[in-house]
């Protein structure tokens, strides 16, 4: 019994659909790309305090990707913060602003250096360091 020439062009029909199934392309997936998040501008009002003044710092930052920013604040140890637990830093504070008072130290008082922080929480930060000038 001879095949017939459906079956033959079935059969090849088969062998190309199997094969391009298998078809596997080298290129791997592509991961997205996180772009970090900029601070446009930092505001300190005032940029002098006494023993009884306080200054508040604001950071204004904008995300490409639409991620939600968090702020670390950390002072130097002349000036803390109005809401640290311990009075020297914050971590991921959704505020993008603080309060900073002069702290009684024994450390020189001329300027004091505070370090601001926003970041996206996948990886991408800007930073910046504010200096506040001291007068007793």
């Amino acid at each position: 019994m001879k095949p017939s020439l459906g079956y033959a062009v079935l059969s090849m029909m088969l062998v190309g659909v199997s094969a391009g199934a298998c078809h596997h392309s080298s290129a791997a997936p592509k991961t997205p790309t996180n772009h970090s998040p900029l601070i446009a501008s930092v505001t300190l009002f005032p940029t002098t305090i006494g023993p009884s003044d306080s200054a508040i710092v604001v950071l204004e930052a904008t995300d490409s990707d639409g991620d939600t920013l968090v702020y670390d604040w950390i002072g130097d140890g002349r000036v803390r913060l109005k809401d640290a637990p311990r009075g020297g830093y914050i971590f991921s504070s959704p505020r993008n602003y603080q309060t900073f008072y002069y702290a009684t130290t024994q450390a020189p008082l001329d300027t004091a250096f505070i370090r601001c922080y926003v970041r996206d929480q996948r990886g991408g930060q800007d930073g910046r360091l504010i200096l506040l000038f001291l007068h007793s």
